[in-house]
């Protein structure tokens, strides 16, 4: 490093990386870090022009790492985001309608016969990312057809998060279509479930 700076003219400092754990402190740091920096005398000409100017510099890129601009990243952001609203959408749902099951029960004494149930739609109980209240209420909610809970992908695109990442429905179908089943129009995702097994637990 001493040669570098002496060629290049430059000067450099050495600091420690990462505490060593308790038991090993007196082995000093895990790593270490070189930090070196041009040995350069700035005119007082030169600065005040920087004065001047909020930048000297024009920004070509502005990058964040992981970069969203990449697909593979991109992708797992929105099926972090999207999915999880799909499973927070499934879970609402299951608990409204073992509520409802509980509550004909108590009622009747009677077993439900679920096989016959078909669209028990939910209420969005929990609390979801949209834009607007009133977009939430205006596109299909998730339901309960037989032993299968659908998710409508219409209202995954409603959560903000999702949309702007997305910016299209389209887009977000594409990314999640081979990470879980959709229905045969593609227009829902479909989570098979044994409601009597859940209303047993």
């Amino acid at each position: 490093a001493l040669k570098v700076v002496k060629h290049y003219n430059y000067k450099v400092e050495f600091s420690g990386v990462g505490k060593p754990p308790p038991e090993h402190e007196d082995v000093g740091f895990c790593s270490q870090i070189a930090v070196f920096i041009k040995n350069y005398t700035e005119s007082e000409e030169s600065i005040n022009i920087k004065k001047q100017y909020k930048s000297i510099y024009k920004t070509v890129l502005h990058v964040v790492y992981p970069s969203l601009q990449e697909e593979k990243y991109l992708r797992n952001a929105v099926l972090n985001v999207a999915l999880l609203h799909a499973n927070r959408m499934k879970n609402s749902l299951l608990c409204d309608h073992k509520n409802k099951d509980e509550n004909k029960q108590d009622i009747t004494t009677g077993v439900t016969d679920h096989s016959k149930e078909t669209y028990t739609y939910s209420k969005w109980s929990f609390g979801l990312e949209t834009e607007t209240q009133s977009e939430e209420n205006e596109v299909a909610q998730p339901f309960i057809q037989g032993n299968t809970i659908h998710v409508p992908l219409e209202a995954l695109f409603t959560i903000s998060k999702v949309k702007k990442l997305c910016g299209t429905l389209d887009v977000m179908k594409n990314f999640i279509a081979g990470e879980v089943t959709l229905s045969a129009d593609g227009k829902t995702i479909m989570y098979p479930v044994y409601l009597d097994d859940v209303l047993e637990v």
